[in-house]
């Protein structure tokens, strides 16, 4: 279960996002809002923007997971301190 937490939430968010830009930035060009060359340019932009952001996301939940297993880790040296 836990890494089904890990790592399809993030997967989830980087589908999302990726779906959402497209939309958006397609409905701009559709009403001429952007085109030609800057559209071009965003197109090949909104997957590595999607990617970044289920990185962040993979990245954010380790950060906290490591900085647990550190303190779970430093917990027993801790006590055998005190008790000495």
């Amino acid at each position: 279960m836990n890494i089904y937490v890990k790592y399809l939430k993030p997967l989830l968010f980087t589908f999302i996002s990726l779906l959402i830009l497209t939309f958006v930035f397609t409905f701009f060009n559709y009403i001429n809002f952007i085109n030609g060359t800057l559209f071009n340019i965003i197109k090949i932009l909104i997957p590595f923007i999607s990617l970044f952001i289920g990185s962040f996301l993979i990245g954010k939940h380790e950060k906290e997971l490591e900085r647990i297993s550190n303190t779970a880790k430093t917990l027993p040296k801790a006590r055998k301190q005190v008790q000495a």
